[in-house]
């Protein structure tokens, strides 16, 4: 099969008229929606646009005399190009420079993508994993569409910003997520936050995160669920089991031996109809690039405000130099997800058992594999309790948006309840 040369994705009508509209108004240059450079296809539309933005900052009003005599003075402009300037008056719009600034935009974002596809097809024909070559082309498909700015000015930021603030305070916003547990109001996490929930191997971290899961669907919030440890089909059992007290263990016998009887076989049919009407999405992906492109979608679609991932050291990222760089690839991503979506992200972490032979409460330095997981992090739970004992103490070890506390949840039969009474003790 023949190769076909790469298509080129620009506009160059589009980019001739957004330059002409900023010579006939250069206040359209306010409402550019953060169009750089970098972002138009021809380079001597690229020159000519940076030269008119440096003109404009600096007070002047250009006209197509001062433009070229700028370009000419910067080496921009050759002999045989003067006459292009002269021709951007006629497609010339002032009035919908904002539009094309739009389309310019977005066509920029699709040439990146059409580079990065390349690069992975490249990959591919040099032995790449497909699986991981796939996960990571579905999170570029995904990028190509966030219209997320790349620049704000101080005056938008500071209106976004104070709009903010207005609806917090007339309660038509809330300032950060609600949980949904009473003990844990103090620590809730804002909006674009990442919470590294981490514990030892069997202490309670992925009851903790079905649990966030399920007050916050019944809050009416919704969630994505990535279960990379267990089948979704034990997640919705143990679902089951918290809504109808019936222990999960003996989902999986019949009746007379040692499964439900009838009365609980009912209750567990509830249990099941409560999970039908949770908005949570729910996923055994655990490629860290496809988890990134799956919350971003469902992000832009509205409807899930908070990822919960299960757990962080099984996620799968290209290869890297060693197993921390991976660990701290896959951490970053969820990091970018967060900031660009508002969405806030739980990420369960294992801790090393250090702290366990070493008889003490586990600490930041127990998080495994990578110190940038703690770095990254706005908020870091860690986790710990006596073996089979009821009380799950939860250490919140770092709080980027307040103070660091201890929490005392209660556990039983696999599940998480909020009803002790609290220590008053702060750190």
């Amino acid at each position: 099969m023949a190769e076909r040369p790469p298509v080129s994705i620009c506009d160059l009508d589009a980019e001739k008229a957004l330059l002409g509209g900023l010579l006939l108004d250069p206040s359209k240059a306010a409402s550019l929606n953060g169009l750089e450079p970098g972002d138009f296809y021809s380079s001597l539309h690229r020159a000519i646009f940076e030269t008119l933005i440096d003109l404009i900052d600096r007070g002047e009003r250009p006209d197509y005399f001062a433009l070229a005599a700028e370009l000419r003075a910067r080496g921009k402009l050759a002999p045989e190009q003067a006459g292009i300037i002269s021709q951007l008056a006629d497609r010339a719009a002032s009035w919908a420079v904002p539009s094309y600034a739009r389309t310019l935009k977005r066509l920029s974002r699709a040439r990146r993508l059409q580079a990065d596809l390349s690069e992975l097809q490249d990959r591919l024909a040099h032995g790449a994993d497909p699986q991981e070559v796939a996960d990571e082309a579905g999170a570029l498909a995904d990028l190509g569409e966030n219209n997320q700015p790349e620049l704000v000015s101080s005056f938008d930021l500071a209106r976004q910003a104070s709009e903010l603030f207005a609806a917090i305070q007339d309660g038509r916003q809330p300032g950060a997520l609600p949980l949904g547990f009473p003990s844990l109001r103090p620590f809730e996490p804002r909006p674009g936050s990442v919470v590294v929930v981490g514990a030892a191997p069997s202490v309670g971290k992925s009851e903790l995160l079905l649990e966030l899961g399920m007050h916050l669907g019944a809050q009416g919030i919704g969630s994505l669920f990535i279960s990379a440890e267990m089948p979704l089909i034990d997640c919705a059992w143990r679902v089951a089991s918290r809504d109808s007290t019936v222990p999960v263990e003996k989902f999986r016998w019949r009746p007379g031996e040692g499964g439900p009887d009838s009365g609980e076989r009912g209750l567990v049919g509830e249990g099941f109809e409560h999970l039908a009407g949770l908005p949570i999405f729910w996923s055994p992906v655990s490629g860290a690039a496809r988890i990134v492109a799956l919350g971003r979608r469902l992000a832009r679609q509205g409807k899930i405000g908070v990822v919960l991932v299960d757990y962080l050291q099984l996620l799968k990222v290209p290869r890297g130099e060693n197993r921390n760089l991976e660990v701290a690839a896959a951490s970053a991503g969820l990091k970018h997800l967060a900031l660009e979506t508002g969405l806030v992200v739980f990420v369960a972490s294992q801790l090393s058992r250090r702290h366990l032979t070493e008889g003490r409460p586990p600490e930041l330095g127990d998080l495994r594999d990578s110190g940038a997981v703690g770095q990254d992090a706005d908020g870091v739970w860690l986790l710990h309790r006596e073996p089979g004992g009821a009380v799950l103490h939860l250490l919140v070890a770092k709080n980027r948006h307040g103070r660091l506390g201890r929490v005392r949840l209660r556990f039983a039969h696999g599940h998480i309840f909020d009803n002790l009474p609290q220590d008053t003790d702060e750190t």
